[in-house]
């Protein structure tokens, strides 16, 4: 039950019996329990109690007996939840911890025995200026409030406002404020003052490591968008995969998914390297590549030739929206469901062993094998689903003859290239301009021989 929202408690008799000893209780002028000191304060009385159920317990032989370790259960977790411990509540005894006004319990923090959650997202829409508020918080300030309905809770919204060089301050007030009678409202607002204090300005020095769990790769050969339909990384997080890992494992976080790729269309479009494997000094002396830069829109005047980047020198529609893709575009492959269900349980079981090794007392690989198992039973439920789903065919544009001799082409009149500094771009320098540049070079390297000679 809750008094005035101070005080939480627990009973097996009839609500009205409960009531009863309790206003027996204030009356007793021998009765020393906190709770019945604060109703014998000044405009204070058994006419200001009030009761409210929050929550029933019921057990299933209907024993009232058999249900109190239940009940006292539930009594401190709303204690907890509802901050009604002293000082900001009537609750004097807390499991686990003992009775909070006895002075063995004079250094514990109130503040850190109440259940916390996490506060919820919220968008404050477009902000005005707010000018800086001027805090003149000070005990006497604070002493109106605490009599008031609420008034602890304003109390610690007020303190948790303020700036700690300001609670600093206050801290030091309420240390030197001198004050014995524990049922004054003076000895609770400073009691209230030294809690938040004490949690605000001394947090505890953290003996345990924030650092994330260490997580390792998981990796599989990208062969089709398959794989990447089957989702990997999802099935490791499934609740019917996690509960198959051995609870004394010690590494447990789920893997990275790592994909190595097959090539991209660079090594088919660009043709650089292979222009100067094949550079031939005689028969490019007799017979030099045909040019016909000079009539052409693409002719870069500085050179005198073809060097351009612009795309419309291709004629084959189809090979010039694959080059528009760039040369890290890759070709998709068409989907083989036998071979992705073979591909990820070879990356499973070659994970699992690595995993093994990892672990400080290196057990057998039998200990993994419901987890392998539990993961083979989700890819092989996932492939049986996409395959009603989705398409295997893809078309090879180099499989196309047009493409090919478009290509062939190309490669006949320029040099492609990579652009510098922007290697997804694609230039094209006609041929005849690398030639007399390889042609210069190589008469310049033979002129330094010569005179290396001499």
């Amino acid at each position: 039950m809750i008094i005035g929202l101070i005080y939480v408690g627990e009973t097996r008799q009839r609500l009205n019996f409960r009531m009863n000893d309790h206003r027996s209780n204030v009356n007793d002028p021998n009765n020393n329990k906190f709770l019945y000191k604060h109703f014998n304060q000044p405009d204070h009385s058994i006419v200001s109690m009030k009761v409210r159920i929050i929550e029933k317990i019921y057990h299933l032989t209907n024993d009232p007996i058999l249900s109190t370790p239940y009940r006292l259960q539930r009594e401190d977790f709303w204690i907890r939840e509802l901050g009604t411990a002293i000082p900001y509540g009537c609750n004097d005894k807390i499991d686990d911890v003992g009775i909070l006004s006895s002075p063995r319990c004079s250094t514990v923090n109130t503040l850190k025995l109440f259940n916390t959650s996490a506060r919820r997202n919220r968008s404050h829409g477009h902000r005005k200026y707010i000018p800086p508020a001027v805090h003149t918080v000070t005990i006497d300030s604070l002493l109106t409030s605490v009599q008031k309905p609420l008034g602890i809770h304003h109390i610690r919204t007020k303190l948790y406002s303020i700036p700690l060089s300001k609670l600093s301050l206050l801290f030091q007030d309420a240390k030197n404020t001198s004050v014995t009678d524990s049922r004054s409202v003076l000895y609770r607002l400073v009691a209230i003052i030294m809690d938040i204090a004490n949690h605000r300005l001394f947090k505890p020095v953290l003996t345990t490591s924030n650092s994330e769990e260490k997580r390792y790769f998981f990796k599989v050969e990208f062969a089709n968008k398959g794989l990447d339909a089957v989702n990997i990384g999802n099935i490791f997080h499934q609740k019917s995969v996690q509960k198959t890992i051995p609870d004394y494992f010690k590494n447990k976080a789920t893997p990275i998914i790592s994909y190595t790729y097959t090539k991209s269309i660079a090594s088919k479009i660009f043709n650089h390297k292979r222009v100067l494997e094949a550079f031939n000094l005689k028969d490019t002396k007799s017979k030099p590549p045909d040019c016909s830069c000079a009539s052409s829109q693409y002719n870069y005047s500085p050179a005198g030739h073809i060097i351009t980047g612009d795309l419309g020198i291709v004629t084959n529609e189809q090979l010039r929206e694959l080059l528009a893709k760039g040369p890290k575009y890759r070709i998709p492959q068409p989907i083989n469901w036998k071979k992705n269900f073979k591909l990820l349980m070879d990356a499973v079981e070659d994970y699992a062993r690595k995993w093994i090794k990892r672990e400080p007392d290196e057990p057998d690989l039998d200990t993994l094998s419901e987890w392998i198992k539990a993961i083979r039973s989700c890819i092989q439920r996932r492939i049986q689903k996409l395959r009603c789903n989705m398409s295997t065919r893809v078309s090879n544009p180099f499989k196309n003859p047009e493409v090919v001799d478009a290509l062939s082409s190309l490669h006949d009149k320029y040099v492609v290239v990579p652009a510098d500094k922007a290697s997804n771009n694609i230039v094209f320098i006609c041929k005849n301009i690398i030639c007399n540049v390889s042609l210069q070079s190589l008469k310049l390297i033979k002129l330094l021989v010569i005179l290396h000679i001499l």
